[in-house]
């Protein structure tokens, strides 16, 4: 037995068990830090690669240069022979506009898109009368309405009770005022749809009575 087995020996007999504990947690924390700094370095590689390529168009990957070129100036790192290998990628032209064979009717759909109250002729609306009334259970509407009407301009509109249930939202214009009759169904319908409209030579003390019916 030569002499370096027995220096180790006696050196191994000299040691205490919390030596080999302390050597111990050593060697763990030397495993510990060589798997972290491989992990670590994987997983920067391969950021990395994600930050300098871009597939979104198409399936090869493509040198972000822009990136790379900042980040190789402050790592003083060549970059002139970056452009040589990279596609270059170039604007897309603009979409050019479709032509049309008239520009007449273009002008006539536009038109028919209006809101079919612009067609109706002006009319002044501070020379009717109009009474809303509520035939219904159901508290306020009338009120509702009414304000509806003044808000678009009238502003001869009051509000009431009907006695009778009515089914239907019925609308009476006096046969000296049906020149408003298209305006006022614009203005009802829009809250009651199934509102029916009558011309009546009958004498009323409103020019325009509204009827609010169930439907």
């Amino acid at each position: 037995m030569d002499k370096k087995d027995t220096d180790i020996r006696k050196i191994l007999k000299k040691m205490k068990p919390s030596d080999f504990i302390y050597l111990g947690v050593i060697f763990v924390f030397f495993i510990i830090v060589v798997i972290l700094f491989s992990y670590s370095t994987g997983f920067i590689i391969k950021n990395v690669n994600k930050i300098f390529s871009s597939d979104k168009e198409t399936n090869t990957q493509l040198l972000d240069v822009p990136r790379y070129t900042l980040i190789a100036k402050k790592l003083n790192l060549p970059i002139n022979t970056i452009s040589e290998n990279t596609p270059s990628q170039e604007p897309l032209p603009p979409a050019s506009e479709p032509e049309t064979e008239n520009d007449s009717a273009i002008t006539d759909v536009n038109n028919t898109t209006q809101d079919p109250v612009a067609n109706i002729p002006e009319l002044d609306k501070s020379l009717i009368t109009i009474n809303v009334l509520n035939s219904t259970s159901k508290k306020s509407i009338a009120s509702v309405l009414a304000q509806v009407f003044k808000d678009a301009g009238f502003p001869n509109v009051k509000s009431g009770n009907e006695k009778i249930l009515y089914e239907n939202t019925t609308i009476v214009i006096k046969e000296t005022r049906k020149e408003y009759s298209p305006l006022i169904e614009q203005l009802v319908l829009v809250s009651y749809p199934k509102a029916t409209t009558k011309i009546v030579t009958d004498k009323y003390d409103f020019d325009v009575t509204v009827i609010i019916g169930k439907d």
